[in-house]
């Protein structure tokens, strides 16, 4: 995260940032690297953004669940678009042919 505030070189903070994306999944769900997603949620391009949510929108109901990650859905929520939000709510609240997933 110190490498995106400080560094001036825009591609080397795209390099990092490209590098982040390429790892979402499993920053997200880490304790220390989802501070590092939020980060980039809530600093980084709305293309950046948009990869993320759609990357961890699947797991956004096992996300919310959670202690250190339940922050992250939070940032989601604040910083996404409203496509984004939607398709967040969306997953937390299933079909009708799922089970319930927010009664979960």
């Amino acid at each position: 995260m110190r490498v995106l505030e400080h560094c001036k070189d825009a591609k080397t903070q795209q390099k990092a940032v490209d590098e982040i994306l390429g790892a979402v999944s499993l920053l997200a769900q880490d304790h220390n690297g989802n501070y590092v997603v939020q980060h980039v949620l809530e600093h980084g391009k709305p293309h950046e953004r948009s990869a993320i949510i759609k990357e961890l929108a699947s797991m956004i109901l096992q996300m919310s669940q959670q202690k250190f990650t339940f922050n992250f859905v939070e940032k989601c929520l604040t910083f996404g678009d409203s496509s984004e939000c939607q398709l967040l709510v969306n997953e937390m609240l299933g079909s009708m042919d799922e089970n319930e997933p927010l009664q979960v």
